[in-house]
């Protein structure tokens, strides 16, 4: 083979095997941009899947929250009062106030009681929450904590008792302003001559009537002295007086100067749905536990607890009324979810 033509075979073959390289890298090129395209749209793919099956999670998730839940034991044991808390919630409720514990030291509750002031910061506290309570009043001295007044706007035949007002009635005009003027029947008990001209219109009833004992003689000797000539009825008196011994009191507020301690065992059993409450000091007699003790003991639960800024030893209390199944622990489920 001459020179020349040997030359040209070797570049001929040096040429193909170039082209056969060329051709094998860009079909390898082409593979890959391939996979890469197949590979997005498998993933496209799994994320529209993804995408859709967390959408119908979320949306039987949804419908799942608006599932009506049952508020019938709330309502049973309130009397009809709450009628929009679950059970579940209501459950944890009754667990809290039920297993609570009023004192620092319950084998010996007085104990520091000869203190009151030490003795108050160291026991009681709310045992049972309301969901909207409001201080109807509002600041200074007289107002009172009450729960969920806003109930009472469809409260047939509503009843309000408010003993001591010293002519003060932020109270009662603030009550008539949530709930609606007239919703409520309102009796106000003080001795000074503290009626209004308004008040008929407002369905308030002022009574210059003190507060006796039932059981305190020498209470009530004390206070009839003090009332002069105004009459001092006990409250069961009171209540023949009004035709009000078959009535449901859906407010009983007292602010009494201390004869809460000398009248509580007649009125703490009556059909009363929430107590607000100004106690004054600590009485020899009595006991405070006692006292204490006989709004437990009558299925209330407390739900404020305020101190009185003007004086040391007095606080606010404010109570709501349970039924007796509240409080029965073998009737409240072990494990709670």
């Amino acid at each position: 083979m001459k020179v020349g033509n040997r030359f040209a075979f070797r570049r001929d073959q040096s040429l193909g095997k170039i082209r056969s390289t060329v051709i094998t890298l860009v079909a390898f090129l082409v593979s890959i941009a391939a996979i890469d395209v197949w590979f997005q749209r498998s993933t496209a793919v799994s994320e529209s899947y993804a995408t859709r099956a967390a959408i119908a999670v979320n949306q039987q998730v949804a419908v799942k929250s608006f599932e009506p839940i049952s508020t019938g034991l709330a309502a049973r044991q309130s009397f009809g009062f709450f009628d929009d808390i679950g059970d579940n919630s209501w459950n944890k409720m009754r667990k809290k106030a039920v297993s609570f514990q009023q004192y620092q030291n319950p084998k010996n509750p007085n104990a520091g009681s000869a203190d009151p002031w030490k003795w108050y910061i160291r026991n009681l506290q709310p045992d049972f929450t309301c969901q909207h309570v409001i201080r109807v009043g509002g600041h200074g001295d007289g107002p009172k904590w009450v729960c969920d007044p806003h109930r009472l706007r469809t409260r047939d035949n509503c009843l309000i008792y408010s003993f001591g007002s010293n002519g003060n009635y932020l109270f009662e005009d603030s009550m008539l302003d949530l709930v609606g003027k007239g919703q409520c029947e309102i009796h106000v008990f003080d001795f000074g001559d503290f009626d209004r001209p308004q008040n008929p219109d407002k369905r308030i009833h002022y009574h210059q009537w003190g507060l006796g004992s039932s059981y305190d003689q020498a209470y009530n000797e004390k206070i009839k002295k003090r009332a002069g000539e105004q009459e001092v009825l006990t409250f069961q008196e009171i209540q023949r007086r009004l035709n009000h011994e078959d009535r449901t009191i859906d407010l009983f507020k007292i602010d009494c100067e201390g004869c809460e301690w000398r009248n509580y065992k007649d009125w703490i059993g009556v059909d009363a749905r929430q107590v607000q409450i100004e106690v004054h000091g600590l009485p020899s007699s009595p006991n405070g536990s006692d006292f204490f003790d006989a709004f437990r003991d009558n299925s209330f639960a407390m739900f404020s607890k305020e101190h009185n800024q003007y004086t040391k030893h007095c606080y606010e209390f404010s109570y709501v009324k349970l039924s007796d199944e509240f409080w029965d622990k073998s009737e409240l489920t072990a494990e709670i979810k």
